[in-house]
């Protein structure tokens, strides 16, 4: 299955805010590409890079959105979660993929789950972590989590909270449109984010949901 980045106006993605203001066909290697141009790691002064080499512990942040999306391709047979907030100009989402990833032959379910293997891809990944370099342009920088772990503390039907934190991901740079990894690609560090929001069941008519995987948002 294919994913769309999901960052589209019309996906409800692309909102102008930050942390703190009333708020495949890709490698299943799991592993980090090159995170910069030339090599050598994760480079803030990298003006090619959006997403700054290192973000400190964000702590709790009220999310912009926390929705429930029919997946693509599914017919509304199965769903994702998603939930994003921006910090500068980046955005931090994580996605949560019924029957995909940690969440193989289920739904999503709380607890910890690795960025590895399957979770470390974006076409792939049931548990995903995602970064948007200037999430408001017509085509962000986007970024999978290839290290690091996700864990959901509570999930349920739309009306409940969604509670779900991130932990020392890395963050590897992925092709918008195919989602594999870049191997000369930027990469970047979050020590943390706790993200809490009351779910919102988006799915208009069971078709594909809009939008979705591992970036998008």
């Amino acid at each position: 299955m294919m994913r769309t980045i999901g960052i589209a106006v019309a996906a409800c993605f692309v909102v102008a805010c930050t942390v703190g203001e009333p708020a495949p066909a890709g490698d299943d290697t799991g592993g980090a590409p090159d995170a910069r141009a030339g090599g050598g790691g994760p480079d803030a002064t990298n003006a090619a890079c959006k997403v700054a080499a290192t973000t400190p512990d964000l702590g709790p942040v009220t999310p912009l959105a926390t929705e429930r999306r029919n997946q693509p391709g599914s017919q509304g047979t199965r769903k994702y979660y998603v939930s994003y907030a921006d910090s500068g100009t980046a955005r931090f989402q994580i996605e949560l993929w019924e029957q995909l990833g940690g969440f193989a032959g289920g739904p999503v379910v709380a607890g910890t789950y690795p960025l590895t293997g399957p979770d470390a891809d974006y076409n792939l990944c049931g548990a995903c972590a995602i970064a948007l370099g200037d999430p408001a342009a017509p085509t962000p920088q986007v970024y999978i989590g290839t290290a690091g772990s996700i864990t959901v503390s509570q999930v349920g039907l739309p009306g409940t909270t969604l509670e779900v934190s991130a932990a020392d991901v890395t963050f590897s740079e992925i092709d918008p449109t195919t989602g594999a990894l870049k191997p000369a690609g930027c990469g970047a560090q979050l020590a943390g984010i706790s993200l809490s929001g009351i779910i919102v069941d988006i799915t208009s008519g069971g078709g594909g949901g809009g939008g979705g995987g591992g970036g998008g948002t």
